[in-house]
């Protein structure tokens, strides 16, 4: 098993602080989340079946026909490898480790790009599919942790150079907050998949809800490794409603815009006193590149104050340190949030 982001358990045991005194933000998950008022019971009660109206609601949102609703997109990551040819991939690096975790325990020959910088990956992903386009190729868009993003002219125009029976898999679980820049609202093409995440934009990770948009052909395939009821019934309820709330979805981009200039704001002076190498944005996440050393000092210096963050290592010389969003219109937080800080600041002063 993979280390993922979230894991408040196991950061309370390490660090003997009670899980409910500490502020998680190793995730890119909207703290803000959709409301959830009273759930009917009948959600809970009948086998759930999915009706025409949830995907009404979907194709609304999502502006595709093309998707199925599966147990969160990590099911179908570890699906992927049975579904693709046995042909190698090409991987974001660092990315969403999964992606390389279960296609290289499936015998998958797997390589990379960099996605540190977009203009490097962009060559380097363009150079690799003219010396060989019978690959799979896999985009992160915008890249986690990187937030590195490609254009979707040009996504396109790598899905045409790739030979078949080769895909192009795109993970768009970022994109909520640029639409625009999503693959969907036209049809994909027949080697082109993509995954889209509802739990980070509306907050509710919890639900386990995802949705993967590809040609018919596969989305049968995908559907059967599923098996009937995928979707647990709340979340079908819970989804439906926030999948039809524009207003609540404009506001929610307005105040993650928020959010995020709250959080730099807070940690700039600590990454600047940590040699800061680059820094980007996601809008639910920031992520700066550091010494690794002084990463993982950071990393743990914030964890001593009840603040979860992601360490993500690149070599021994450098690491990213990714930090979702905080919630400065709660107050608790902002107060826990600007006495972490000056308390890693403390410590990173006393090592320089």
């Amino acid at each position: 098993m993979l280390i993922h982001g979230g894991d408040i358990a196991s950061a309370a045991k390490t660090y003997a602080i009670a899980a409910g005194e500490w502020l998680d933000l190793s995730t890119g998950i909207n703290p803000k989340a959709y409301p959830v008022e009273t759930v009917p019971v009948a959600a809970y009660q009948r086998l759930p079946y999915i009706c025409d109206d949830f995907y009404a609601a979907v194709e609304h949102y999502y502006r595709s026909s093309q998707g199925l609703a599966v147990a969160g997109t990590q099911s179908v990551i570890q699906q992927l490898p049975q579904l693709l040819s046995r042909q190698r991939i090409l991987l974001a690096e660092p990315g969403y480790a999964e992606y390389a975790w279960q296609f290289a325990r499936q015998g998958f020959l797997c390589h990379s790009y960099n996605t540190a910088y977009a203009a490097t990956a962009e060559a380097e992903i363009q150079a690799a599919l003219e010396e060989d386009n019978c690959q799979h190729l896999l985009v992160i868009n915008p890249n986690n942790p990187t937030a590195m993003r490609f254009s979707p002219q040009r996504l396109r125009s790598w899905a045409g150079m790739l030979a078949q029976p080769c895909y192009l898999v795109v993970d768009e679980a970022f994109i909520d907050l640029t639409p625009d820049q999503s693959l969907l609202g036209e049809t994909l093409p027949d080697n082109v998949i993509v995954l889209r995440s509802f739990g980070k934009f509306f907050g509710l990770a919890g639900l386990r809800l995802g949705f993967v948009f590809c040609a018919e052909p596969l989305r049968e395939k995908i559907a059967a490794a599923q098996g009937p009821w995928a979707v647990n019934g709340p979340a079908q309820h819970i989804a439906r409603q926030a999948l039809w709330d524009a207003a609540w979805q404009q506001q929610a981009r307005e105040d993650i815009e928020d959010f995020c200039d709250f959080t730099r704001q807070v940690f700039q002076r600590l990454l600047i006193d940590a040699e800061m190498i680059s820094e980007a944005d996601a809008g639910l996440f920031l992520s700066y590149q550091l010494p690794r050393k002084k990463a993982e000092l950071l990393h743990d210096a914030l964890a001593r104050q009840a603040v979860l963050t992601r360490l993500l290592p690149v070599n021994e010389q450098r690491a990213w340190l990714r930090i979702g969003v905080a919630n400065h219109m709660n107050p608790a937080v902002v107060k826990h949030l600007r006495q972490a800080v000056a308390g890693a600041s403390a410590m990173i002063r006393a090592t320089n």
